[in-house]
């Protein structure tokens, strides 16, 4: 049996999911959100740990946290004693990067003296970066240049990365470890000559993964190395999107007939306007000749899988359990697998289960089988992390953006010469025209109204992040924030009394649900001009 891209097996594997504070009103939208967005929220840490022990020697250890960079003046340290951190569980990743000929980053360190090593347990990492890092490290000096040995985690698919530095002031040398992300646990050991690196799921569980040719000096550092070279880089690349709207005047004519007006859709792909996102499309006729010549399906997945990729594929949700068509009636449906298990014969699988809610399920390889769309317009579309792509936040296009939403104008529409001109679409504060005009035909889809909800959250999500990147001052935070608070009170209102008019069958809200989009647009209509105002000069 051929099997593409096959390696050595593993009998399981889960890519990193989230499924809080998705956006989840289509498809695509909540699996961008639940490969990205895995922290929105302001708290300070970046990183959860627990039992950070030396390995050996004196156990009445003086732990020092101190800044590493390129200039004295920019560093800060306090001292501590402990044994074990008790007490001591939680870090922020310092902006800037352990790579290249100098490094920036955070050290929980002490002198290694006669310590043969350390261990951690990682137990959450903020995902403000594919790239942040949480680890353990020995190092020569606390000289930016220094010369180290450096096991970490990261919070995305680059899982964990051994990293070293030979010689003083060169460059760095790495390698990925293992498909893991946090909770795990990390361990590091000084032995003769070299540098013993294990990780695992738990302390029970660590295995060696690398021993790193390597000599110090008994006067070197070891500690727990954090940074990230974003604050929040999925965040930047959120609040320069999903600002407008669009709507069908008639929503009979689309099957998406309302919207976030966000890019550029090619064959289907609803996911290349992300650049976090790699996609890799592959149509039907191509999996039929690979199964052709000996590779099975489920091998394909799983290989894709292995390889760091998630898997949209389209079901039928006949065959597809936890779904509201499960045994009923035939129902096409995108659905996104995410890790796999041989021994139990199941895949992890994302989508949308009985009674609309966006969660998580499992799919049995032989389900799979019987549920995988055959026809020739399907596909399997792979969506995988960019590794090391940054996003930094773009002012200029979010003012674009909102001008282009408070004056109804597509912010695609110079576009046009790689799309059609489609004169049935309406763009911006117009879009509530669209919506109010087609709610009361076509009350079954709760789509729009939970679309209204999501850019209502969305605007806090970007006012935040705006406020604490510095782009807003406080003041115009305060007035803007409190505003789109009620609007977004008003939006979830709407969403709640259509969802109740679904189940009872009733349309007595349809009047107020009405009148509190039009205050949601008017809303929209005095406070947009605000905070293109406080955003003042573009970046």
């Amino acid at each position: 049996m051929t099997i593409i891209g096959q390696g050595e097996l593993q009998m399981k594997k889960s890519l990193p999911l989230n499924l809080e504070n998705a956006i989840n009103s289509y498809s695509y939208h909540a699996y961008i959100s639940s490969i990205l967005l895995h922290d929105i929220d302001a708290e300070e840490p970046n990183v959860w740990f627990s039992n950070l022990n030396v390995l050996a020697g004196n156990r009445d250890v003086e732990w020092t946290q101190t800044a590493i960079a390129d200039s004295n003046s920019e560093q800060d340290s306090r001292t501590f004693k402990s044994s074990s951190m008790q007490g001591i569980d939680t870090a922020s990743c310092r902006p800037g990067d352990i790579s290249g000929d100098k490094d920036c980053f955070t050290f929980i360190c002490t002198k290694a003296s006669d310590h043969k090593g350390l261990e951690v347990d990682i137990i959450r990492m903020k995902n403000t970066s594919v790239w942040a890092k949480s680890g353990l490290m020995i190092r020569e000096s606390l000289e930016p240049d220094a010369r180290y040995v450096y096991i970490f985690a990261t919070p995305s698919v680059n899982g964990v990365v051994i990293q070293y530095r030979e010689s003083q002031g060169q460059g760095t040398h790495y390698e990925n470890a293992s498909h893991l992300n946090a909770p795990l646990s990390l361990r590091i050991e000084r032995s003769e000559g070299e540098i013993r690196l294990y990780c695992g799921e738990q302390k029970e569980k660590r295995s060696l993964v690398k021993a790193v040719p390597f000599c110090f000096s008994s006067e070197t550092y070891i500690g727990l190395a954090l940074c990230s070279p974003e604050n929040n880089a999925f965040l930047n690349w959120y609040s320069s999107n999903y600002i407008q709207l669009y709507g069908y005047k008639d929503f009979s004519m689309h099957q998406m007939p309302f919207d976030f007006n966000v890019g550029m859709h090619v064959d289907r792909n609803f996911f290349t306007f992300c650049p976090y996102l790699r996609t890799q499309m592959i149509w039907l006729p191509l999996i039929e000749r690979l199964e052709n010549n000996g590779n099975d399906i489920i091998d394909l997945i799983i290989s894709f899988l292995e390889d760091g990729n998630y898997v949209d594929v389209d079901l039928n949700e006949f065959y597809v359990p936890d779904r509201r068509a499960y045994q009923k009636y035939e129902r096409p449906h995108t659905n996104l697998i995410y890790g796999y298990d041989r021994e139990k014969k199941v895949f992890d699988l994302v989508g949308y289960a009985s009674g609309n809610l966006f969660r998580t399920s499992k799919l049995t390889f032989a389900q799979l089988r019987s549920a995988l769309m055959r026809s020739h317009d399907n596909n399997i579309l792979l969506l995988k992390i960019h590794p090391y792509y940054n996003y930094g936040l773009n002012t200029k296009m979010i003012k674009r953006q909102l001008a282009d939403h408070l004056n109804s104008t597509d912010i695609l529409a110079h576009a046009s010469i790689s799309r059609n001109y489609e004169p049935n679409i309406s763009y911006g504060l117009a879009a509530y025209d669209c919506l109010i005009e087609n709610y009361p035909l076509h009350q079954r889809d709760i789509r729009p109204l939970h679309v209204v909800y999501e850019h209502k959250k969305l605007m806090q999500i970007r006012l935040t992040h705006l406020h604490c990147e510095g782009a807003i001052n406080d003041s115009a935070f305060q007035l803007l924030n409190e505003g789109f608070k009620e609007l977004e009170k008003l939006s979830i209102m709407c969403r709640n009394a259509q969802l109740i008019n679904r189940t009872s069958k009733k349309t007595k809200n349809i009047d107020k649900i009405l009148k509190r989009i039009e205050e949601i647009k008017n809303g929209e209509r005095d406070l947009m001009p605000v905070l293109l105002g406080a955003l003042g000069n573009e970046k």
